[in-house]
């Protein structure tokens, strides 16, 4: 399905959770289904998965967020956790790629009870990270709205179109940060930028899945790597290509990873 034929046919809705606006697209399964809660990253927002979920309709119920804006990942964390109760999700598998992953690692860090598989996808730890590119938090902070969103546009222009998946991806991308604005995407930095490190996670590394790519140009490898010796015992799921969007570019190895594993 096109991406402008599913926005019709699954329109996001507002829900208040947390004190925080989230946008949701629900996509409703059987009560014997899984739950899988989808979380994109800076530059996503709830049907940059449209693929998945059309592809894994019946098969789960589906929950794709557009993360709000915030200043403090805590805030976002207890608002996730508002927004699984104001949707009655009593566990879920939950996905976050790149903010959306640093985002469930402090979520599950304090509801882990809350979690049935935890998908840590194309993300990192520690927002010190000496390896970690991008603006420093007390420039980003100094950078304008507008400037950041000259930023973005800069960057998106600038990426590399391998193949067709790259192409469709760099017009999403180009569209969301036109619907975001620069006001919301210099939060969305922030909110990662300036915040605390990820807490060691009491879940049981039986339950989580690491997923990144080989040619990821926005999480350094380094970076990329921290987090797979975080969870050493964790199931990796490793793409040679697919950038930093592989929901995106690479489609069908995410649909077929959500088959295997939601269980």
């Amino acid at each position: 399905m096109k991406l402008a034929a599913f926005r019709k046919r699954y329109p996001e809705k507002t829900v208040v959770a947390g004190r925080l606006k989230w946008g949701v697209i629900e996509v409703a399964g059987k009560k014997s289904q899984p739950t899988l809660v989808l979380v994109p990253g800076t530059l996503g927002v709830a049907d940059i998965f449209w693929n998945q979920i059309v592809a894994l309709k019946g098969k789960a119920r589906i929950l794709a967020i557009t993360v709000p804006p915030s200043l403090s990942i805590v805030t976002l964390a207890e608002g996730l956790k508002g927004l699984f109760d104001k949707l009655k999700v009593d566990k879920a598998h939950l996905l976050g790629s790149s903010l959306g992953g640093f985002l469930i690692q402090h979520f599950a860090a304090r509801y882990p009870e809350r979690i049935e598989k935890l998908y840590v996808a194309n993300t990192l730890l520690d927002p010190k990270a000496k390896e970690l590119k991008g603006p420093l938090p007390a420039e980003a902070k100094k950078m304008t709205a507008k400037q950041h969103l000259e930023k973005f546009y800069a960057n998106i222009a600038g990426m590399p179109t391998p193949d067709a998946g790259f192409k469709l991806l760099k017009t999403v991308l180009k569209d969301n940060a036109d619907r975001l604005g620069g006001a919301w995407l210099k939060s969305r930095v922030l909110v990662v930028r300036d915040g605390p490190a990820v807490p060691k996670l009491k879940l049981p590394q039986s339950k989580i899945i690491v997923l990144d790519c080989a040619d990821d140009p926005v999480v350094a490898a380094p970076v990329l790597a921290a987090v797979r010796k975080r969870y050493p015992k964790a199931e990796v799921f490793h793409l040679k290509s697919g950038g930093h969007f592989p929901y995106v570019t690479r489609p069908k190895d995410y649909i077929k990873l959500f088959e295997k594993t939601l269980a």
